[in-house]
This record gives C-alpha cells, sequence and structure tokens, in this order.
C-alpha cells in the first residue's frame, strides 16, 4: 500500500515539475517562433483562449441536451458542488484514481462530464491534467498543420 502511494506522489511531483517547466518555456522563446503564441483554434473556426483546462467555447458549443457522459466515475458526484480547495487527500486520490486510467484523448470529455456534472477538480491534480490537455491540443494542430501542407 505505501508503494502504491509512494507511486502516486512520484506522479504527482512529476506531473507538477513538467507543469512548472512548461510555464516558463514560452518566456524563452525567440521571436521566431509568432505562432505558437496565436489561440488555439476550436474545431468551428473559433478561437480558443488557451487559458482554461477546457475550452470554454467548445463546452457551450455542447448540446446541452446531450447526455452527460460518465467516465466509469459515478463516485465522484457525491462531491458536486464542492470547492477545488476543499478536498481532503482520500477525495483527490478517487480524482486521481480514475484520471490515471483514462486515456490521453479522453480527459478533455471527462472535464466536460465534471464541469455537467458541478464537480470541481482537485487544485492538486490540476498541473497533470492541464498538461494531458494540452499535449493532446498540440497534436491535433500540428494533425491539422499537417493535413493543410
Amino acid at each position: 500500500m505505501m508503494g502504491l502511494l509512494y507511486i502516486v506522489l512520484a506522479i504527482i511531483v512529476l506531473g507538477v515539475a513538467c507543469y512548472l517547466y512548461e510555464r516558463k518555456r514560452p518566456k524563452q522563446q525567440s521571436a521566431a517562433e509568432p505562432e505558437r503564441e496565436q489561440p488555439h483554434a476550436s474545431t468551428d473556426g473559433g478561437a480558443c483562449c488557451g487559458l482554461h483546462l477546457v475550452c470554454e467555447r467548445d463546452a457551450l458549443l455542447l448540446d446541452p441536451r446531450s447526455e452527460t457522459l460518465y467516465y466509469d466515475d459515478e463516485e465522484l458526484d457525491a462531491y458536486a458542488g464542492r470547492a477545488a480547495d476543499a478536498y481532503t487527500p482520500d477525495e483527490i486520490q478517487a480524482f486521481e484514481e480514475v484520471f490515471f486510467t483514462l486515456l490521453p484523448e479522453d480527459v478533455q470529455g471527462w472535464l466536460i462530464s465534471l464541469q455537467r456534472r458541478g464537480i470541481q477538480l482537485p487544485e492538486a491534480l490540476e498541473p497533470a491534467v492541464w498538461l494531458v490537455v494540452r499535449e493532446q491540443r498540440e497534436q491535433k494542430s500540428a494533425a491539422k498543420k499537417k493535413d493543410q501542407e
């Protein structure tokens, strides 16, 4: 049990370190890379500001009458209405168990699902989640550029 705790803590520390590295990285970019400073494009041609875990524009485009998807995380419904900084370590672990079992391409959908259900992501998990979402956006952007060439 302690081994699992050490592994989870190591992953969180690694996620925070990667987040801090990525956060400092734009300051080190040269002027030859102005396209990285552009806002992320959403699927409908509008722009996403890139400042949120889930692009609000994409979330608003979802049909509000459509069914909320669950990612085998029904137990998280108990945390609806809680503040992001009000979770205990055991409650954060419940979020981590779901997050670390998701495919990277499912993370944004999971965040939208949490948003629709009124569940805030614990602050401790945000850096790791942000890294996955950012990586997925960059991969989609690179694929679009490749398709356009």
